[in-house]
């Protein structure tokens, strides 16, 4: 049973199948659809944009930080390899002459001169030499100063190659790398710990020839007290002279303090040969 209105006859029958409602219902899934898949498309593609981005700066600050380890690990292993050094040992005679020269005479040219390069080669042989003149001078004043009876008995002393070698290599090295560190710490230092190691091994040039006169058989003890003395304040002045020629811009009181340190430290080594090699 029927409940519409039957149409007429001769009246066009048209069957309309989307409505008003219909369409706009239709209309606004299928935008909600495409704007969902926009979306979605969207956001994938920016986030692939900015992954590959993030991704690329990783790999940068990865490789960045896999250089910047590189490059410590190679200053490292420069440092402590044996080509390192191996420059501070490349003079020639000449240089060698020269400095040698310089350090026994006090004036302010010898950091000039090494300023450039400075060298281990010559401390090294200097502090060498130094530790067997005076280990061997001092067993030979010990010897000449032993009755002529007593002699039969006497016997070379080896400890005096250890202590020698002790306070030279001690003096040549922790003095200057101190006052480097001191004076580093105080003022700015337009030089490097080399050119102090250099400058103190040049130095003890004159004890090689005070240890040479102070083994002779001949010389008492007095004069062996002024070859000392003299010697020390010759190795002083080369040192102070150059030091307060590069302190010149620093406070007073540093360049007292540092004046004072190294003329005590060679004081001290001095009146220890003096005591230890040759007071008989």
């Amino acid at each position: 049973m029927s409940s519409g209105k039957e149409p007429l006859v001769g009246e066009d029958i048209s069957l309309d199948f989307h409505d008003d409602d219909g369409d706009d219902m239709y209309d606004d899934d299928d935008t909600y659809d495409h704007q969902d898949t926009d979306a979605l498309l969207g956001q994938h593609e920016q986030g692939d944009m900015s992954a590959e981005p993030a991704q690329a700066e990783g790999t940068s600050s990865a490789e960045s930080q896999g250089n910047t380890a590189a490059t410590d690990a190679a200053v490292a292993a420069s440092v402590w390899s044996f080509g390192y050094y191996q420059s501070f040992f490349d003079v020639n005679t000449a240089d060698v002459t020269k400095r040698v020269k310089l350090g026994a005479i006090p004036t302010p040219k010898f950091l000039e001169e090494t300023k450039s390069k400075s060298d281990l080669y010559g401390p090294f042989w200097i502090s060498t030499t130094l530790i067997f003149a005076l280990a061997l001078t001092g067993n030979l004043a010990h010897y000449t100063a032993t009755p002529q009876d007593q002699r039969t008995e006497w016997h070379y002393d080896f400890s005096k190659v250890t202590l020698a070698a002790t306070a030279i290599y001690g003096y040549t090295t922790l003095v200057p790398i101190g006052l480097w560190l001191g004076m580093r710490f105080y003022s700015a230092l337009a030089v490097s710990a080399f050119d102090l190691l250099c400058l103190y091994g040049y130095s003890l040039t004159v004890y090689i020839l005070a240890a040479c006169l102070c083994g002779l058989p001949f010389v008492d003890n007095g004069f062996q007290w002024g070859i000392i003395m003299t010697v020390m304040g010759t190795s002083s002045a080369v040192v102070v002279i150059n030091l307060s020629r590069l302190l010149h811009d620093a406070p007073a009181r540093l360049r007292i303090v540092v004046i004072a340190v190294a003329v005590l430290a060679n004081a001290a080594l001095a009146v220890g040969f003096k005591m230890y090699f040759f007071q008989y």
